[in-house]
C-alpha cells in the first residue's frame, strides 16, 4: 500500500486509525515506511481487541478505498507496556 493510500484511510472517520479513542483496546501504536511498505508495532490489551479493530474498523476502511492487502499480524505476549508520553509524529 503506498503512503499516500494510507493517509486517505487515516482519513475516514470511523477507520479507527486516525486517533486512539477510536481504538478500543490499543495501548500505542508505532509505525513507519520502508519504500511502499507499512510497518507497525503496537501494544494491544488482547488479540480479540485487535481482531475487532481489523474487523469494525480497519478492514472496511481498507475495503472503502479498495484495498484489497492482507496485512501480516504476528502476536507476542507483552511483558510491560510503558507509554510515558503520549505523542503524535508524522513526517
Amino acid at each position: 500500500m503506498a503512503e499516500e493510500t494510507w493517509h486517505a484511510a487515516r482519513l475516514i472517520p470511523t477507520s479507527g486509525i486516525s486517533g486512539a479513542e477510536e481504538q478500543d483496546g490499543g495501548f500505542s501504536h508505532v509505525a513507519w515506511w520502508e519504500g511502499d511498505d507499512n510497518h507497525n508495532v503496537d501494544a494491544w490489551e488482547s488479540e480479540a481487541a485487535f481482531e475487532a479493530f481489523g474487523r469494525d474498523r480497519l478492514g472496511p476502511a481498507m475495503a472503502k478505498l479498495g484495498i484489497d492487502v492482507a496485512p501480516e499480524v504476528t502476536f507476542y505476549p507483552a511483558h510491560e507496556v510503558y507509554t510515558p508520553q503520549s505523542v503524535k509524529l508524522t513526517s
